[in-house]
């Protein structure tokens, strides 16, 4: 049975059994008494959301980090298995690195998860029982992750959902008796994270995509807006003081046919920019065959597509501002047609 805690980076160094008057003991010992006892283990698990670009290198590099760490432990046993996860579901388990590094590079699947994990058997300093210790890695590729969910997803889905999905991109897992030395395990893995390539992500870009849902209808409200004030304002000029009911019948119908275009256009030209900025993804990837070097290849060139979609998105949506202003001019110059033809032919 495993019990979930969350630990802060101060732990106590004794513990006291017994009550404010019983005896303390190191927490060493505490702990492998309660692990003796019981058969608990504890566990602690960290989440990252980093966009990094990972190859067999990097993750050669997090084998030895952790290995060297065991080195400074008394471990009395020990085994090791890697997991590459491709996409449709596809699985390959390795016993030992050593058979890991010997995978079929030549593979036309994207990997989608790469999940390490290492089980150890340690004697802590001044313990003689054995404690154990599970350590889980999982990587994984946005890019992979994406790709498979567009696949199977029904059209209507929209693409921040996807992005919502698969924002975590690795997790570390310590199942362990001593804090201490699952502590280790953690920090190991902190350090190997920074020192993978990651993609720079824009922070501006970050902040439209958690605003982008309020861009359609801001935009809405704004052309309504408008549109309605010019078509109020022309209401007196165009159709006068005393209307037939054919003047203002036909200005209805016209002004109405506008208004209702000029939302129209407004909410696709609005709703395309938001679609746009939702698309857009961080780079993400795990790069060990052909098939995720093809899948990078694909994904750079929708990237170049997106930055087309949302320059002639938000030239849209500023030539529909443009055009709501401009009618102003033209309300104007009517006028002044109506003006003159109301002189040349006096009632």
């Amino acid at each position: 049975m495993t019990t979930i805690i969350e630990h802060g980076s101060d732990e106590p160094s004794v513990i006291r059994i017994g009550g404010a008057e019983g005896d303390e003991v190191s927490l060493k010992i505490y702990q492998d008494m309660y692990h003796q006892i019981t058969g608990k283990t504890e566990e602690i698990r960290k989440n990252y959301k980093d966009s990094f670009l990972i190859e067999f290198g990097d993750i050669e590099q997090l084998h030895i980090k952790i290995t060297q760490l065991l080195d400074i432990h008394n471990v009395i046993g020990n085994n090791f298995t890697a997991s590459i996860y491709y996409e449709e579901e596809r699985k390959e388990q390795y016993s030992s690195f050593e058979k890991f590094r010997l995978f079929n590079s030549n593979s036309t699947s994207p990997v989608s998860n790469i999940v390490l994990k290492y089980n150890v058997s340690i004697i802590p300093a001044k313990l003689k029982q054995p404690q154990e210790y599970s350590v889980t890695i999982r990587l994984s590729s946005r890019m992979a992750q994406l790709r498979e969910l567009k696949k199977n997803a029904p059209p209507f889905m929209q693409h921040s959902f996807f992005t919502m999905i698969v924002s975590e991109t690795a997790e570390i897992r310590v199942e362990y008796a001593d804090y201490i030395i699952a502590r280790g395990f953690i920090e190991a893995f902190n350090e190997w994270m920074d020192g993978c390539n990651k993609t720079i992500e824009n922070t501006q870009i970050k902040w439209a995509q958690r605003y982008s849902v309020f861009i359609p209808p801001i935009g809405k409200i704004m052309i309504a807006s408008l549109y309605g004030y010019f078509i109020y304002m022309a209401v007196e000029p165009i159709v006068g003081e005393t209307p037939t009911l054919i003047v203002f019948s036909k200005y209805l119908v016209l002004s109405s046919l506008l208004f209702f275009l000029a939302i129209s256009i407004s909410n696709m030209v609005f709703r395309l920019l938001e679609r746009t900025i939702d698309n857009h993804t961080f780079s993400s990837w795990i790069k060990l065959n052909k098939g995720d070097e093809k899948a990078i290849s694909e994904l750079s060139v929708d990237k170049k597509k997106g930055f087309i979609y949302f320059s002639l998105s938000l030239f849209g949506a500023i030539s529909v501002g443009v055009i709501a202003t401009q009618i102003s001019n033209l309300i104007d110059s009517l006028i002044e047609r109506i003006k003159g033809v109301r002189l040349k032919f006096p009632h």
